[in-house]
This record gives C-alpha cells, structure tokens and sequence, in this order.
C-alpha cells in the first residue's frame, strides 16, 4: 500500500490508525445499499397498478404489523414482518369485500376512530378505499372500531391469515 492510499483517522484515545481509501469506498458502498434495500421494501407494497384499498394492522401483544394492498382486479400484495407474497382474490371474494365497504357506506365514515384509554396491546387499523372517483383513509384502534367498521377488518384480518 502506498502512502497515497493510507488516510490518518484519528481515534478516541488520540491514537492514529490507519484506513485505506479502498476501505473506505467499501462502508460508502455497503451504506448505498442498504438505503436502496429500504426504500426497495418501502416501494414494493405499493407497486400495484390500480390500488383499489390499502389495509395496515398493526400492535397487539404479538406486535404485528401487515400491509395489505388490493387492486380492482383482486392482484393482493401483503407484506407481514419481513416476509412478503403476492396472491389473486378469487373473483367473488373481492365482490363480497367491495359488499362490505359498500355496506358500510364507507366515504361517509369519519377519518379517525380513538378510544377514551388506549392499551399497550391494541391493534391500529388503516384502511384506504378509492372507488368510483373518491377515495377515504380511516383510522381507528381497538375499542373504538364503529359496528360498520368491523366486518371489514374481519374480512381483511380472514385475507391476511388465509394467505400467508
């Protein structure tokens, strides 16, 4: 190694030790990477064409954390810890989940939906459903989910367990 290859860094105790350039372009290189792995993952639960809803859950005494996203022709993406898979709904179980939404005149629900006391173990839920021109975010925890509501996260939560 040549002297025009060899940095001087300087360590806690003052001491100098010695680094090659080349080692240096290694941790930059290791560190690029490792943000394109993060943004990657971040892009991938969201790459379907036509996102007709988009589900999340997460917490609970487990700490789950599920990303669901379906399209109008039923393609599902679900990411769940660190795993992640692709399926198709069959065609009459989308027509049942767009029943339930329907069903619980889902644009006219509030955006958020908070308990009084919040527990350490409850799920948060995030739903966003786009049909027809409009699309609606709701978020809601444990203890505070509206009877319209709750078919739908048990037909979600049915997806996710059937499918992964």
């Amino acid at each position: 190694m040549t002297k025009a290859n060899i940095a001087k860094v300087k360590t806690k105790k003052g001491m100098y030790k010695k680094m090659s350039y080349n080692m240096k372009h290694i941790v930059i290189v290791v560190m690029v990477l490792a943000c394109i792995a993060i943004v990657t993952s971040a892009v991938w639960i969201t790459s379907a064409s036509n996102i007709m809803l988009s589900y999340h859950r997460s917490g609970g005494i487990a700490g789950l954390d599920d990303q669901l996203v379906i399209d109008d022709g039923g393609h599902c993406e679900l990411q769940r810890e660190h795993t992640k898979g692709e399926f198709t709904l069959e065609p009459n179980r989308l027509k049942h989940l767009i029943y339930l939404l329907d069903d619980a005149d889902f644009f006219s629900l509030n955006d958020k939906y908070l308990p009084a006391d919040t527990g350490a173990d409850f799920f948060e839920y995030v739903i966003s459903y786009k049909a027809e021109g409009k699309e609606h975010t709701v978020y809601t925890m444990d203890g505070a989910v509206p009877d319209a509501l709750q078919p739908i996260l048990d037909e979600l939560a049915q997806i996710i367990s059937s499918n992964s």
